[in-house]
């Protein structure tokens, strides 16, 4: 059974191969870098956020920890969560919208 952190990062992971194709798609290296930096920055925060999701996760399932921390512990991990959904989501508009621009289309 694979751990839902482990999912949630190889999709992110699957989006990347994305983000480089459109960035690098010709006629967009003329333009303005500013997106361009904007995503690979998004990517790079939501990354660590993934990291910091497994570090939490991990760190609460340690047999040592007192319940209530874990459970703290916890409750920050699907706060990243959160923050990471929104990010992904707000990576995958500014693809779009890159795409869109690019004279992309489909």
């Amino acid at each position: 059974m694979s751990r839902p952190e482990h999912r949630t990062s190889c999709s992110v992971r699957r989006l990347a191969p994305l983000a480089a194709a459109l960035l690098l798609a010709p006629g967009m290296l003329a333009q303005n870098a500013d997106p361009r930096q904007e995503i690979k920055d998004i990517a790079e925060q939501v990354e660590m956020q993934l990291q910091e999701i497994d570090h939490l996760l991990l760190e609460s399932s340690d047999a040592q920890q007192v319940r209530s921390k874990s459970k703290d512990l916890l409750k920050q991990s699907i706060q990243r969560s959160t923050e990471v959904e929104q990010g992904i989501d707000h990576l995958i508009e500014m693809l779009i919208d890159l795409k869109s621009q690019c004279g992309g289309g489909n």
